[in-house]
């Protein structure tokens, strides 16, 4: 927008606006009080019109009763017909006043006994059989005769002509139906439709059963007053426009004489205005001139104006703060200087540094990312600055340094010591960072200076260190069981022995009396044996021998085997094995929890099996902890647990599935990380599969382990077979 309009406007608005504002506050005020001055007059009117109208319907209604109050009437109420006379007389007065269309006189039992019509100028009797006049054509005076109201009267008057100067009127019922609309309308209705619906806010104002002004929002009134033909409530409303042409011309000639004020004053302004604008385009022209020469080429520069006072002085402070702009530029100049110098510096040692330092602002946003930062966090310095540095790289406590934080100093103020974190890269992997922190006030604002050393090696190392130390414990704990299962087992066989050999010797005798005592049954019947009879005995004695002899040999099998497994392991890896003798002895060793955990236990052993290069006892602790896990997976006995092996492509392999509750995906590939468990709550080490997969790699073999969240789990182990058996191990082998 141009100086001239700017200074145009501003003039209007002091000068023009109070003028526009006085006068619209007061030609509003004249203009009401005008309208109110025309309503009150609609008013006045009203109530004289209805005054008339009253007076109008009650010469009608005296006229009724001068009719009743006649003697031949009352001597005819209970007779019929009146006299011609007395109908003459009537006919005669009521011809006189041509709004009366006719007249009927019913006796209390409610018969006719007078009915006269206008026919013609004239009123003539009208037979018994005769309609009356239908309702909306005529109007009504209904009156009664004598105290004892022994005859009732109408009178019939015509609105027509009742209401003659009212024919540009609308005429309606109390309930709104038209019953009268005059030829041209300013609302558009229909002839069917209700007046208190065209008409908002009428039926409010006829509850008062007075003349009333009804008042659109576009501005139009209609008077409305009420005609009262018998009783209190208005028999009909008679509503009429209100002309108000005048009082609009009147309106739209004040309003023009204000614009054309309006219209002079704003050219005056105007002119005004362009004089002044003049006068300021030169002083800008200087004041662009002499600032250039200041700012852009640093020479000192003297304004120098013609005018009022105030321009003058204004002039002077310019050229003041032009000279002493120089004299601070050239020390900012060199200020700057020296600044870019610390901060080239500053960048070196920190882009040498080999731990990431990074500061943080009071809003938690990055305002500075040195190189190795971006080595260790894979961002770089554009995509990191200006960003929440929690949301970057999140960082967490480790789980150790969780429990020193709860339980150490838990008080306001900075941390004053080196904390392990574990954070997260661009690519989304987590690296073990040792954090230092600190504060440092930059531009009046403290800013946290965080400085990150990348630990991984470290922890790795220590890692390592922890798990050979575990690996130890762990080979010591085996060891120490081995010598206790050793010396139980040695226990147990020396009456297991015992049990073998009485039970042959008990069995042998038993075949030896047999005879005797079935001749001794046969001579003198059945007799008790233990408390039963023979009779059932001599069946049942020899199954009972039977069955503990093979229980017998079941806990010598079961004693040797584990006596086999906890035995020092001193063999090397180029054994021939069977991959079937080394199910079957897994599976004896843990049948009591296999019995325990499923009722669904199904074995599937292939025939003609290759055998493997390796050594039987590590490959039974690997299946016997396969086992292991899938009975802990099971939720219950009806899941089914299955081994099979079988010979594929030079391969064998061990194929162990469960039912239970499943793996993670995301934890498939942590099964056989050291110490990762998902049964720590139950115990679990996170040994057992880290461990077997050590002894599966040593017999060059791989396990595959697939997995459904709630479906179960089918563990797979592969060995390649023996080049040097030259031929397979068949059942008669393995028996």
């Amino acid at each position: 927008m141009k100086l001239r309009s700017q200074i145009f406007l501003v003039a209007f608005a002091l000068g023009i606006l109070p003028i526009l504002t006085l006068v619209a506050v007061n030609l509003s005020g004249h203009i009401k009080r005008h309208e109110q001055t025309g309503l009150e007059q609609t008013r006045a009117s009203l109530a004289l019109k209805t005054e008339n109208l009253a007076a109008a319907i009650e010469q009608r209604r005296q006229l009724l009763e001068i009719i009743l109050s006649l003697p031949g009437i009352r001597a005819i109420s209970a007779a019929a017909p009146p006299p011609a006379e007395l109908t003459a007389q009537i006919a005669a007065w009521l011809a006189k006043d041509p709004a009366i269309t006719g007249i009927s006189l019913q006796n209390a039992a409610g018969s006719r006994i007078l009915s006269l019509a206008r026919q013609e100028g004239t009123f003539t009797p009208t037979p018994d059989s005769a309609p009356e006049p239908a309702p909306g054509t005529v109007l009504t005076v209904i009156s009664e005769s004598g105290a004892d109201r022994q005859i009732k009267s109408r009178l019939f008057l015509d609105p027509q002509i009742l209401l003659q100067e009212y024919r540009d009127s609308y005429w309606i019922t109390p309930a709104g139906y038209y019953f009268h609309q005059p030829e041209k309308s300013f609302l558009p209705v229909e002839t069917d439709s209700n007046a208190l619906e065209d008409f908002q806010g009428l039926a409010a104002l006829l509850l008062s059963a007075k003349p009333e002004v009804w008042e659109s929002g576009s501005g139009y009134i209609v008077a409305w007053l009420p005609l009262f033909l018998d009783g209190s409530a208005p028999t009909l409303w008679i509503g009429s426009p209100v002309d108000r042409t005048a009082a609009r011309a009147w309106k739209r000639s004040l309003i023009q004489n204000i614009v054309l004020i309006i219209m002079a004053l704003s050219a005056i302004i105007f002119i005004v205005a362009g004089a002044i604008a003049g006068k300021i385009d030169t002083i800008r022209a200087q004041i662009i001139s002499g600032l250039d020469r200041v700012l852009n080429h640093g020479e000192e520069f003297r304004f120098s104006w013609t005018g009022p006072k105030e321009i003058t002085a204004m002039a002077e402070d310019l050229s003041r703060l032009a000279t002493n702009y120089c004299t601070h530029a050239k020390a900012r100049q060199e200020a700057e200087k020296a600044l870019n110098e610390n901060r080239e510096n500053f960048l070196n040692l920190t882009n040498s540094a080999q731990d990431a330092i990074i500061f943080m602002d009071p809003d938690g946003n990055i305002s500075f990312w040195n190189q190795a930062a971006e080595e260790i966090f894979g961002y770089t310095k554009e995509e990191a600055e200006g960003k929440a540095i929690h949301r970057l790289i999140s960082p967490k406590l480790a789980d150790e340094q969780e429990d020193s934080m709860h339980s150490g100093n838990t008080g306001d103020g900075p941390i004053k010591e080196t904390i392990e974190l574990i954070t997260t890269r661009k690519n989304g992997t987590e690296v073990p960072i040792e954090l230092s922190l600190s504060e440092a006030r930059i531009r009046e604002r403290w800013h946290s200076i965080w400085i990150i050393r990348d630990i991984s090696e470290r922890k790795w190392a220590t890692e390592k260190t922890r798990l050979q130390q575990q690996q130890l414990i762990q080979a010591d704990k085996m060891a120490s069981l081995g010598l206790l299962v050793s010396g139980v087992a040695h226990e147990i066989n020396n009456p297991n022995s015992i049990s073998l050999l009485n039970t042959t010797m008990l069995a042998k005798s038993w075949q030896s009396v047999s005879p005797i005592l079935e001749r001794y049954y046969t001579e003198n019947g059945n007799f008790l044996v233990a408390g039963l009879e023979y009779s059932e005995m001599r069946e049942q004695i020899p199954r009972l021998f039977h069955e503990l002899d093979e229980s017998a040999k079941r806990i010598k099998a079961i004693v040797k085997d584990l006596k086999d497994y906890a035995r020092q392991d001193s063999t090397s890896l180029l054994d021939r094995v069977n991959i079937n003798d080394i199910c079957e002895t897994a599976i004896r060793l843990t049948g009591n929890l296999l019995k325990n955990s499923t009722d669904n236990f199904t074995v599937s052993l292939s025939r003609n099996i290759p055998p493997i290069k390796g050594n039987s006892q590590r490959l039974e602790q690997v299946l016997i902890n396969l086992l292991q896990n899938s009975c802990d997976a099971l939720e219950n006995n009806r899941s089914a647990i299955t081994v099979e092996t079988g010979a594929e492509n030079n391969t064998v392999y061990i194929r162990v599935s469960d039912e239970g509750c499943g793996v993670p995906p995301e934890s498939i590939n942590k099964l056989t990380d050291p110490f990762f468990t998902t049964k720590r709550n139950t115990g679990g080490t996170g040994l057992g599969l880290s461990v077997s997969a050590g002894i599966i790699k040593e017999h060059n073999g791989t396990m595959h382990i697939t997995s459904q969240k709630g479906k179960g789990t089918t563990v797979t182990v592969s060995f390649p077979t023996s080049a040097s058996a030259g031929s397979t191990i068949s059942e008669e082998d393995h028996a």
